[in-house]
């Protein structure tokens, strides 16, 4: 009789076990459920549009296959700033991919006409926000963009040939399905 109650303890310890075993694996797996640690979503590139100095990027979004919308607004207290051209590089190359400027792209402002212009640039006065179209330059593979952008432009009243300014900043982004 004493063996059947140490058979019977071993093999309830040995449940038990597996028991503990079950309770841990299920506690981990609700708790990546949880934190989305499955949803492949949540691991996509994330938009990104930095540009320091005169200008702020409000936000890019890849409306075409060969297009680009770059919403962008003037932080400049000191006068209208004039957008001689916009180039998106990818990182590491020279070639441009996307490009705007007089001859190439558009621009709205939030109404829905078309940006002011004055000579070979858009007028982005203080505080405006406006939304450029930059037209794709060549063959892109992939799904996802990520590179620099570089703003050329100058000061109302100042020559475009002599003060012309360059900003430099990061994009990335992602096609849209």
């Amino acid at each position: 009789m004493r063996l059947n109650n140490k058979v019977g303890q071993a093999a309830f310890e040995f449940f038990i076990n597996y028991v503990w075993v079950f309770l841990i694996t299920a506690v981990v797996i609700a708790l990546a459920i949880y934190s989305n640690a499955f949803n492949v979503s949540f691991y996509s590139l994330k938009q990104q549009c930095t540009i320091f100095d005169q200008i702020e990027c409000l936000g890019s979004v890849w409306s075409s296959p060969n297009n680009i919308n770059l919403s962008l607004k003037s932080v400049s207290s000191a006068s209208e700033i004039l957008i001689k051209n916009i180039t998106i590089i990818r990182s590491g190359e020279h070639i441009p991919l996307f490009t705007f400027n007089s001859r190439e792209g558009s621009c709205m402002n939030l109404s829905g006409a078309d940006c002011p212009t004055q000579g070979e640039g858009t007028i982005l006065s203080s505080g405006t926000k406006l939304l450029f179209t930059l037209i794709n330059k060549s063959e892109i593979d992939g799904k996802n963009l990520k590179g620099k952008l570089i703003i050329n432009y100058y000061f109302n009243g100042s020559d475009p040939n002599q003060d012309l300014r360059t900003t430099k900043g990061l994009i990335t982004i992602s096609r849209q399905k």
